[in-house]
Order: structure tokens, then C-alpha cells, then sequence
């Protein structure tokens, strides 16, 4: 119950994410607008994106919290392990094949490798969000420590990531096709 509860927590504050800070970024448009207009304006959107990431942020970390006990002395390969291994990539190779009708589709194990996939995009996108999002909230701060040029790409790399995992949550969770043909 606790992973189901880790997941809502994740899924309701990438929803608020998204909703806000898409509705900042294309707020010269009628429906950017009309979705900072759903959380009280531009500025209130700005608030409600900044705390929904440090819940976000606060619910990861509390996750790989969670998680360094259940593996401390475990085997975190094998079967029901999320950590991906060889057999994810012949998995993939063998997907591939079926999709042209070369082939038979793969015997998955627990987790496909899809799956695995979808799991550890959070550790790479999340942070990557986090430090972006932290250092374009605090620009001052951050030109202290950095040139301000690192402004830009980190603006750059905050949106190109977040249309990236909006796109791939929505296109995965809301669609009725196989998850594993939007991989490859």
C-alpha cells in the first residue's frame, strides 16, 4: 500500500507539474491561459508549480529512503529485481523483431523491461528537473555560483525534459496500444 501511496503522491504533484508549468510556459496562447487561469493566474501558477516540485522532490527522496533498507543484503538482480539486466535488452531485440514479423514475441519476467524503464526515467528526470527548476527560481543565487549563461541551458534542459516526460507519461498511461511500441 505504501508503493501505491508513493505513486498517487508522484502521479498527483507531476499532474500539477505539468499543468502549471505548461500553462506558464504557453500563457501567450488561449489555453495556456485559460490554465494559469484554473490555479488563480500566472504568479499563483508560479507558486503552486514551486511547491508541488519540493513535494515532488520530498516524496522521491523519502522513496530512495525507502528503498536502501529493502535492498541492503538482497540479490537486486534476477527475476523480480527492477534493476535492468541482459536479459531486458534481448527482451527489447526480440520485441522489435515480433513488431515486423520476424520473430515470436519475448516470455517477459516480472517486470519488462519497459517497465523498468518507465521506473528509472524518474531517477534521471526528476533530478534533472529539481536542479534546473531550483536554479531558475533562484537566478540571483545562482549567477552568484555560476556564469549567467547556465541560465539559459538550464532553461533549456527544464522544458525540453518536462515536455519529454509529459509526453511520455500521457502517451503511455492514456493510450490503448502496447507500452513497449512507443520505446522503440
Amino acid at each position: 500500500i505504501l508503493d501505491r501511496v508513493f505513486h498517487l503522491g508522484l502521479m498527483l504533484t507531476f499532474l500539477i507539474q505539468t499543468a502549471t508549468g505548461f500553462g506558464r510556459l504557453y500563457v501567450t496562447t488561449t489555453w495556456g491561459k485559460k490554465l494559469c487561469y484554473l490555479f488563480g493566474g500566472y504568479e499563483n501558477a508560479a507558486v503552486i508549480h514551486h511547491w508541488a516540485g519540493g513535494i515532488m522532490v520530498a516524496l522521491f527522496l523519502v522513496h530512495v529512503i525507502y528503498l536502501l533498507p529493502k535492498i541492503k543484503g538482497k540479490r537486486i538482480f534476477g527475476p523480480d529485481s527492477l534493476v535492468p539486466n541482459l536479459d531486458d535488452f534481448r527482451h527489447g531485440w526480440r520485441s522489435i523483431l515480433w513488431l515486423f514479423g520476424i520473430g515470436t514475441p519475448p516470455k517477459l519476467e516480472r517486470w519488462a523491461y519497459w517497465e523498468k524503464f518507465d521506473y528509472w526515467a524518474v531517477f534521471w528526470g526528476l533530478p534533472l528537473l529539481a536542479v534546473t527548476g531550483v536554479m531558475l527560481r533562484y537566478p540571483v543565487l545562482t549567477t552568484k555560483i555560476m556564469p549567467g549563461w547556465l541560465l539559459n541551458i538550464a532553461a533549456l534542459l527544464h522544458r525540453a525534459e518536462a515536455i519529454l516526460a509529459a509526453s511520455f507519461i500521457f502517451i503511455v498511461h492514456f493510450s490503448n496500444e502496447p507500452f513497449y511500441l512507443f520505446i522503440f
